[in-house]
């Protein structure tokens, strides 16, 4: 019931405010079928304005009954102001996200099609205009994502290993702390591959952004072989960690390539050899 009730206070909020035009709700909370809300689910919202340099300022916010904490970043899609909230819930926290979005790309999105992260669902909370009833209906399959070009490829490949050499030195040098930071990018092009792979083989297959239920997407075994590629934080466990990270990225990298009649970079025999040698 809490979130009900924050739900109603940013309404009645947005609602006396002349600039809110339109107040969504995105994420698991919107979510009828597919993972929907489970009891760890924040609120996510997004609120389009008139005027976002409105919300440069954590002062505008809605007038939320002591806040325990709120950050502010730009990482909502198309630069848009969001702020994340914590607040006091019985014996918890409950945590709402809210994004400040410029209410012409709402018009956009009516006019040009479905897009993130409405293609998942959403629901209205507000709507003054009528735009956002204007909005394509979420998409009943899953989310279109594009596969690489040769071009995308080589770069994926590149910097995966290009990251990987400096994993591998930093943990010879004893940078054990360095060396995380550096394979955790080499995690990234893994994910990112795993997921080409999975389109490859399996398009009928939902594969989720960011690595989100990958135990459903993923073959069983290489879902199998992903544990072994996290270590301890010492070096020798790293260093098997790195050679399975880069084993398992080459499987996928490789049966890529084949699928897609590309071109595999020799960066990989390059840097294995060095990798080795060490």
């Amino acid at each position: 019931m809490i979130y009900e009730a924050i739900g109603q206070q940013v309404i009645e909020w947005a609602a006396s405010r002349d600039d809110i035009r339109v107040v969504l709700v995105v994420g698991s909370r919107a979510r009828a079928e597919a993972h929907p809300a489970d009891e760890f689910s924040d609120l996510d919202l997004v609120l389009y304005t008139t005027d976002p340099t409105l919300y440069l300022s954590s002062d505008t916010l809605p007038p939320f009954t002591r806040p325990a904490l709120h950050i502010r970043c730009d990482t909502w899609p198309n630069g848009s102001r969001e702020y994340m909230v914590l607040l006091p819930a019985g014996d918890g926290l409950a945590k709402v996200d809210l994004a400040f979005a410029d209410v012409d790309r709402l018009a956009q999105i009516v006019a040009n099609g479905i897009e993130p992260p409405y293609d998942r669902g959403y629901l209205i909370w507000l709507d003054k205009d009528g735009l956002a009833a204007r909005l394509p209906p979420p998409v009943t399959a899953k989310p279109f994502q594009a596969l690489p070009t040769q071009a995308a490829f080589n770069d994926a490949v590149g910097e995966f290993f290009y990251y990987a050499l400096a994993t591998a030195k930093q943990i010879h040098r004893g940078n054990l702390w360095v060396a995380q930071s550096l394979d955790w990018k080499c995690k990234h092009h893994l994910l990112t591959m795993l997921e080409w792979k999975t389109l490859l083989e399996k398009p009928q297959v939902d594969v989720w952004h960011d690595g989100r239920f990958m135990h459903e997407w993923l073959d069983t075994d290489v879902w199998n072989a992903v544990p072994g590629t996290f270590g301890a934080f010492e070096s020798d466990s790293m260093l098997r960690a790195l050679r399975n990270t880069i084993d398992l990225f080459r499987q996928a990298a490789q049966m890529v390539a084949a699928k897609l009649r590309f071109d595999y970079p020799p960066v990989d025999a390059a840097v294995s050899a060095v990798i080795t040698g060490m």
